[in-house]
């Protein structure tokens, strides 16, 4: 599959500990199947990687982001180009196959918040505790964080978040995580849009 390029973040709060980006292009398909092992051959033949089998985990190919919503339901996060593409693949990989393959990149928008801070962040208004040690993993969440139904990738790797709104709490949640973000940001080294 094609590297696939996204245009630059628009960056609402930089500090040292703490960068609040939105992004503008990330695209999503929706996938339901049965996980049988001659289905994840046909996964595997179309975008590159089987899809994740443990409850609330993703995996990442070269330009997608694959996670477990349910036993028998799965999300995909890329740019635009590899949305399309893996959604044509998959079409002509899972012809004999019952599927359900929706494109929902206008149901939902995308933040990433990262940073030493960011786990700290996204506990003001989440009750999950991404910094036990039941979180420890990579994983996919469907959860609430200010009140908005949210989706969240969180990588253990670098301790950042990748989070998706529906499109009409974006303007909401936009401003819910630069006001929350005063609290960690050193005020003297900030930067912070409106």
């Amino acid at each position: 599959m094609a590297e696939s390029v996204l245009h630059p973040p628009e960056i609402l709060v930089s500090s040292d500990n703490l960068i609040i980006s939105r992004w503008p292009d990330k695209a999503m398909l929706d996938l339901r199947l049965s996980p049988v092992p001659e289905t994840q051959q046909h996964i595997q033949n179309a975008i590159g990687c089987i899809l994740p089998a443990d409850p609330n985990s993703f995996v990442t190919s070269a330009s997608l982001r694959i996670g477990w919503l349910g036993p028998d339901e799965w999300v995909m996060t890329g740019a635009r180009d590899a949305i399309a593409q893996a959604e044509a693949n998959l079409a002509l990989h899972l012809t004999d196959v019952h599927h359900s393959l929706v494109d929902i990149s206008g149901n939902r928008s995308c933040f990433s918040v990262a940073g030493a801070d960011a786990v700290n962040l996204v506990a003001v208004g989440c009750s999950l505790d991404f910094a036990g040690p039941t979180f420890e993993s990579d994983l996919c969440v469907q959860t609430l964080l200010a009140r908005a139904q949210v989706m969240i990738f969180k990588q253990r790797e670098t301790q950042s978040f990748e989070i998706y709104p529906r499109r009409s709490f974006s303007s909401y949640l936009s401003l819910w995580l630069q006001t929350a973000a005063r609290e960690f940001i050193d005020q003297g080294n900030s930067e912070t849009i409106f």
